[in-house]
Parts: C-alpha cells; sequence; structure tokens
C-alpha cells in the first residue's frame, strides 16, 4: 500500500488564492482543506489528521501566529509553514520559536513552496515513526519468524495468505506462543509495511485509560486533560493496529472498537468530531473467544468482525523441531550483545 497523500490545510482570508493554492496542489495530489480565518482552521483540524498547514500570519481574529500555538494543541506533530505577504525578521523568528517550520513570503514559487511542504511532512511523519520505534523496540528483540518444521510451515502459509488480505485477524493461543511475532510477520509482509505497526495491549490498563490510550482526548475532557492528545488509532493510520489480550477488554470498550472496525472512524474522548483512519485491525488472545461468545463474556459481533481470518498459533510443545534451530538464534542474539563469537 503506497503511503497515503499529505494532508494539509491553507488558511487565508483571502478567498481567491485560498481556494486556488488548494486546486493547484490537488493537482499535484495532494489531500487539501482551507479555512478563512483561524477560528475556522481549529474546527477543521479537530475533525481531520492533518500533516502540514500554510498558514497567513495576518487575518482578523485569530492571527496565524495564534492559530500556529492552536493547531499544534490540537495535533502535537503537526508542521506548520507561515505564509505572508508582511514577512519581518521578528515575525519569522516569534513563528520559528512557537514551533513553525519555516517561513515563505508571498509572491513565491510553488515549486518551491510543494518542495517545502513535502520535507515538512517528511520531517513530521519520520518524528512519530521514531517515537514509535523507540517505543517498540523497548517491547521486542526480534522480529523474525524462525521454524522449519511442518507446524511451522503452516504459520508461515498463515502469515503470507494474512499479508495479502486486507480483512481483520483473529490470533489465538497460549501465552508465550509468539502470537505478536505473527502479527508483526503479517504487518512486515503486507503492503502496509511501511506505515506503523502499534501495539495495544488491552490487559494492562483499566477501563478508562484504555480507552484513552486507544481514541485519545480532546483538552478539558477530563481533569488532567490540560492538552488534547492523539490515540493509537490516530497514530496508526495507514498502518496496523494489534489489539494484544483482546479478550480482556470491558464490554463498553468492545462495543467501541467494534464501531471502529465497522465504519473505520471514532471520536476523541471528549470530542464530538469524527475522525477517521485507515488501520487494519489484528486482534490476539490467549483465551478461546468463541467460549467467551457462548459465555456471554464477548460480544458475537466483534467477534465475527474480527474472525475473518483466524489462526491458533501451536505452543512450542508441539514445534519440537524447531527447538535446536530457536536455541541456536538465541545464542547468536546473545553473543552479539556481549560482542563475543
Amino acid at each position: 500500500m503506497p503511503e497515503r497523500p499529505i494532508r494539509l490545510i491553507v488558511v487565508d482570508d483571502e478567498k481567491d488564492f485560498r481556494i486556488g493554492l488548494c486546486e493547484r496542489l490537488r493537482r499535484k495530489g495532494f489531500e487539501t482543506f482551507d479555512a478563512e480565518s483561524g477560528e475556522k482552521a481549529v474546527s477543521v483540524a479537530g475533525g481531520a489528521l492533518l500533516d502540514v498547514a500554510l498558514v497567513d500570519i495576518r487575518m482578523p481574529g485569530m492571527d496565524g501566529i495564534e492559530l500556529l500555538s492552536a493547531l499544534k494543541s490540537i495535533h502535537p506533530s503537526i508542521e506548520v509553514i507561515i505564509l505572508t505577504g508582511a514577512a519581518t525578521i521578528d515575525t519569522a523568528i516569534e513563528a520559528m520559536k512557537l514551533g513553525a517550520y519555516d517561513y515563505l513570503s508571498k509572491p513565491y514559487k510553488f515549486e518551491r513552496l510543494k518542495l517545502l511542504i513535502e520535507k515538512a511532512c517528511e520531517k513530521k511523519r519520520l518524528r512519530e515513526r521514531n517515537t514509535l520505534m523507540e517505543r517498540e523496540l523497548k517491547r521486542v528483540a526480534h522480529s523474525e519468524f524462525i521454524g522449519i518444521g511442518g507446524e511451522a510451515a503452516k504459520i508461515s502459509r498463515f502469515i503470507e495468505l494474512a499479508a495479502q488480505a486486507e480483512c481483520s485477524v483473529l490470533i489465538e493461543g497460549e501465552s508465550g506462543v509468539g502470537k505478536e511475532l505473527v502479527a508483526r510477520e503479517i504487518h512486515r509482509r503486507s503492503p502496509r509495511a511501511e506505515a506503523p505497526f502499534v501495539v495495544l495491549d488491552c490487559g494492562s490498563s483499566p477501563e478508562a485509560l484504555l480507552a484513552d490510550e486507544l481514541f485519545g482526548h480532546e483538552k478539558g475532557a477530563f481533569t488532567t486533560a490540560v492538552n488534547s492528545r492523539q490515540g493509537l488509532l490516530e497514530i496508526a493510520d495507514g498502518g496496523t493496529l494489534l489489539m494484544d489480550e483482546i479478550g480482556e477488554m470491558t464490554p463498553a470498550n468492545q462495543a467501541a472498537l467494534l464501531r471502529v472496525v465497522e465504519t473505520k472512524s471514532f471520536r476523541r474522548i471528549g470530542g464530538s468530531t469524527e475522525l477517521s483512519v485507515d488501520v487494519r485491525v489484528i486482534a490476539s488472545t490467549n483465551r478461546n473467544l468463541r467460549n467467551e461468545v457462548a459465555a456471554g463474556a464477548f460480544r458475537e459481533d466483534l467477534f465475527y468482525r474480527l474472525e475473518v481470518m483466524r489462526y491458533t498459533v501451536p505452543p512450542l510443545r508441539d514445534r519440537k523441531e524447531d527447538i535446536p534451530l530457536l536455541a541456536e538464534y538465541f545464542l547468536s542474539l546473545l553473543n552479539r550483545s556481549r560482542g563475543t563469537s
């Protein structure tokens, strides 16, 4: 799957300039939004996952400097480019101190602006990927599937089939059998491989905290919500979200997840605006979800949405032929970490 188009908003009170620039950018493959004021831009940003904002410095009401801060509070990773016909060193310095990516004086060359947008978005996405990589490096030591026996071959075939599908996947198996590793391999071999792979551990947080991790929140949604915050759904946009130990989810969170799986949309906690995401959901559990459904502990409709493709990963005791290979692999890892042969 190719990387999604750059999403940007053009904010300028000059209608002809704003609409004309949006049309020109759309012809170059950008996904554009426009706003005639800072207040309108804030409203648009609340309902769209934006990469870059092109902001006029002087507008009635909220000016470009104020809007810069407002946009950063909504989307902390957004990059803002200041467009102005009244550029001064002072305003440029002020904008850069507040986190603007760069500024450009009108009139400008379109190709220069286009390049600036692409570089700004590249910086944003690289920063997000680095943050995600740091998070994931703390979780895993390797991401290779290793095995030569018959059971390993079955796992590999399932991974290949699931990688080329766009449907939800349910991975079952005992704790420690490598469910997350299978999910990672599905993502790595899929068209989404260059997009984020994000893991949410459903068994490690209380109901409210889990919902906040998944959906994020708006400023003021609760006492400690001093700023808006992206949830993992937004971070995983374009990629894969692994809902690890999904059998631990409470009924309320199951209902909220069902809506995401069905509609690819959600609301941040405390928000009223629908946000759309392109996320593939993979779920894993050490429980038998069919039994959980029969016992009334798991929603039947969510179960059937998740198990479009389902696989039970066998334990290592059923793959004894792979033990020498795994032992050699982990010994090699240990030797490399210690600098020994």
